[in-house]
């Protein structure tokens, strides 16, 4: 097995939040609740995600997508100024990643 060096890169620190959201039902006036955790498991109070056998349903991803992911290994944007997210404008925080 080939040696590993850690090299550490900039992200958003909202990846290492809880983060609990509102997604609109497709119901009139209704709303069902996603949470998800720092380590970015996701859960949702639907029926659909209650009963999955795959623990998914159709309001993840539409959560997901409102948190910011940004980290300067995958990009694209670059970051121009230390200590804030090119994306969001929220703070940074430092990840390691194995390469």
């Amino acid at each position: 097995m080939p040696d590993l060096t850690i090299e550490y890169y900039a992200c958003c620190a909202e990846r290492f939040r809880a983060h609990t959201i509102k997604v609109p039902s497709s119901r009139p006036g209704a709303a069902y609740t996603v949470t998800i955790s720092p380590s970015r498991e996701a859960s949702c109070d639907c029926p659909a995600f209650k009963y999955s056998r795959h623990g998914t349903c159709k309001h993840l991803p539409l959560a997901e997508a409102k948190v910011c992911s940004w980290t300067a290994f995958v990009g694209p944007e670059v970051q121009e100024e230390e200590g804030k997210c090119p994306r969001c404008g929220g703070p940074t925080a430092s990840e390691g990643w194995a390469v």
